[in-house]
């Protein structure tokens, strides 16, 4: 049953992503810039879903939590959000000349955190 209930959310995660990412693609660059704010005022109709924060992150200015130093990370637009019951999800939307790759980060759920090293290494 236990394996059943994470296998249940990797799955709502993962189609949640996928449907970020290709309302994503979908967009010319310019038009993902002015549209990643509106996400947060329930434009996409994903249920049992809230998106908490949609907001523009400049090239190499995010900083990592508890880290000095900013990420060499490119543009993005970073989607946070919820599923019921409560898990959390976070997506990165290149703004860039983005090849249209999917990139899923974490460890299984085992861990309670991911490395975002990971993800801006990918990025590039």
């Amino acid at each position: 049953m236990r394996i059943h209930l994470k296998m249940t959310k990797f799955i709502l995660a993962f189609a949640i992503s996928s449907s970020l990412l290709s309302i994503a693609r979908a967009q010319d660059t310019p038009n993902l810039r002015s549209a990643c704010p509106l996400l947060t005022n329930n434009t996409l109709d994903l249920e049992n879903t809230t998106i908490s924060s949609a907001e523009i992150v400049e090239a190499n200015s995010f900083r990592q939590p508890g880290r000095d130093s900013n990420l060499m990370t490119p543009a993005f637009c970073r989607v946070v959000g919820v599923t019921d019951p409560a898990i959390n999800f976070e997506v990165w939307l290149p703004l860039d000349n983005w090849n249209g790759k999917y990139n899923g980060v974490g460890n299984g759920g085992g861990g309670g955190s991911y490395k975002l090293l990971c993800a801006c290494e990918c990025s590039e």
